[in-house]
């Protein structure tokens, strides 16, 4: 049942805390399901991941990227919140703000990931091409192999920051709920028109720069902003009714449904829209943190505030590990399910030491920068 919003008179909190526990259930999602694939790879098992006879135990864990559209929903919610709380709204601020954010930690992972894959010295002008591409945040667009298989989502987030003025733009003049038409006509249509075109025309290999665009997860994010705008206007918030299991079920039944699998992005977005509206519409859980929760959820909580170091350090992090074990001897199954927890403890080590010397001072530059350009504003405004 949905309680009362707040109107737009009373106070809206200025940090939700649940966010942070979504952030870390979302990344341990990912975790679990590159994890998942890593022990495969080094099992070598001959059918693949995707069949029921395969195990049971570790089907769940191949919806473990679900996790991605977790944090797309999150991202618009946050982006759109922080924006319009600002009193600076300006683009150019907006953007600053957004490049000191995820750019320095990203960078440096970048850089560190590459010197450990490119080939240099092999391959210095494709390497070289690779790591620019890279560096331009046009990733997306390549073989998601190349430095590392996480940094595609990165490169479609710095897009969707892009389009946002756009959103903005169509927000103001037709109202959210008509934004939210729009682009769920754009990424629906791109779901579900991608296969039949594929279908009819298979040698045409240029549709993979649409379904790798921005475009491809527009209404995605745009679910999470929709519902940050209804929550600051205290207008009865979106994707509130239903139940959270009804779209579980239905994102985990469409998957198997050939054509349709790839709307199982959509369900599980709007499962986390519908989880986010629920903690919205109660008060007590905006205002603080789970009390008297322990050791585990609090847990959960840490990992989402560093959930984003994390996310870029995780998968080649694990693949580094078990790869220099995995030289000096072989291993059954069940230790190398055992090294996979074993780099938890690692990559949340030095997902904290991302967090603290490179996250925390990109947003604190940031902010210096915005700052000094406002006094230079200023000053331009009071000699003009």
């Amino acid at each position: 049942m949905q309680k009362e919003s707040a109107s737009p008179t009373q106070a809206v909190s200025s940090y939700l805390p649940f966010i942070d526990y979504f952030r870390g259930v979302a990344i341990l999602l990912v975790f679990v399901y590159h994890a998942t694939f890593i022990v495969a790879d080094q099992i070598r098992w001959p059918e693949g991941l995707w069949d029921f006879h395969v195990s049971l135990l570790l089907l769940p864990a191949t919806f473990g990227w679900a996790g991605v559209s977790i944090f797309f929903v999150i991202s618009g919610f946050c982006i759109h919140l922080s924006h319009e709380r600002a009193k600076d709204k300006s683009m150019a601020t907006f953007f600053i703000r957004r490049f000191f954010r995820i750019y320095p930690p990203y960078l440096v992972a970048l850089l560190i990931f590459a010197a450990c894959r490119l080939e240099f010295h092999a391959h210095p002008w494709e390497s070289f091409r690779l790591l620019a591409w890279h560096a331009l945040l046009l990733n997306n667009y390549l073989d998601y192999s190349g430095i590392s298989a996480t940094f595609w989502s990165i490169a479609v987030e710095a897009q969707l920051y892009l389009l946002y003025p756009v959103l903005l733009a169509i927000s103001d003049r037709m109202g959210w709920r008509k934004t939210l038409w729009i682009t769920a006509a754009i990424e629906l249509g791109i779901r579900l028109g991608t296969p039949l075109f594929t279908y009819f025309f298979p040698n045409v290999h240029e549709i993979l720069y649409v379904i790798r665009s921005p475009f491809y997860y527009w209404f995605i994010w745009t679910i999470g902003a929709a519902l940050a705008d209804a929550y600051l206007q205290g207008k009865p918030l979106p994707f509130a009714r239903g139940s959270l299991l009804f779209w579980v079920g239905i994102s985990v039944a469409v998957y198997y449904c050939g054509p349709l699998s790839s709307l199982s992005w959509v369900g599980f977005a709007i499962a986390t829209a519908y989880a986010m509206a629920y903690c919205l519409n109660r008060p007590g859980l905006t205002c603080k943190p789970f009390r008297g929760s322990g050791f585990l959820i609090n847990l959960i909580q840490f990992t989402g505030i560093v959930s984003y170091s994390m996310y870029l350090l995780h998968q080649p992090m694990m693949k580094i590990i078990v790869f220099l074990l995995s030289k000096h001897a072989a291993f059954s199954p069940s230790v190398i399910c055992g090294l996979m927890l074993l780099t938890w403890g690692i990559i949340f080590a030095l997902s904290y030491l991302f967090y603290r010397c490179l996250e925390l001072p990109g947003i604190a530059l940031g902010k210096s920068i915005i700052e000094r350009r406002k006094l230079r504003l200023h000053q331009a405004a009071a000699h003009g």
